[in-house]
């Protein structure tokens, strides 16, 4: 087995810091303009093969914005076409 060409770290350049881990922020969600309109007893159309992913995506809205809903999905709603519902979370 060969040897990985590995380097050596010099040592002269590392410090010692109390600093925090930095954490992302994410601002501009792409579906939000569109989650803004929903309410109980909407739904969003859209490709079968699209579903899952605007339902995640929808999901993370409702905990962003701390919303009453829960989501459903069916995939399959038409041959061609899925459905994201919004309905009432059951406490």
């Amino acid at each position: 087995m060969p040897k990985r060409n590995a380097h050596e770290v010099d040592v002269t350049t590392l410090r010692v810091t109390t600093d925090k881990p930095k954490k992302r922020v994410y601002r501009n969600f792409k579906y939000d303009h569109l989650f803004n309109e929903l309410d109980l007893g909407k739904s969003l159309a859209c490709k079968s093969e699209d579903a899952d992913r605007v339902a995640q995506a929808l999901r993370g809205y409702i905990e962003r914005n701390e919303k009453p809903w829960k989501v459903q999905i069916q995939t399959y709603f038409t041959k061609t076409t899925g459905r994201v519902f919004i309905l009432a979370k059951e406490h």
